[in-house]
């Protein structure tokens, strides 16, 4: 998700989620690669001064599968008798 910091306007992709049980979560987020072709380091930004920029991509709804229909298959055998 490419996220930006409220507070001092950092944006990146959040690629790690840290799960405090007291404090709440903390997101590392990566800039781009720089000219030179260095990856930057990681920052640190807490979850609720984090803002999504993009959306996330839609997951595809999957079809049900049809059931076939409940009672005998072939109506014609069960007609003759």
């Amino acid at each position: 998700m490419k996220a930006r910091d409220r507070l001092t306007g950092f944006t990146g992709i959040a690629v790690v989620r840290i799960k405090y049980p007291y404090s709440g979560d903390r997101y590392g987020v990566q800039s781009r690669v720089d000219k030179k072709g260095e990856i930057p380091d990681l920052r640190s930004v807490d979850g609720k001064d984090l803002e999504q920029i993009d959306p996330p991509p839609r997951k595809k709804k999957e079809k049900p599968e049809k059931e076939p229909p409940a009672g005998p298959h072939d109506h014609n055998a069960v007609m003759a008798r």
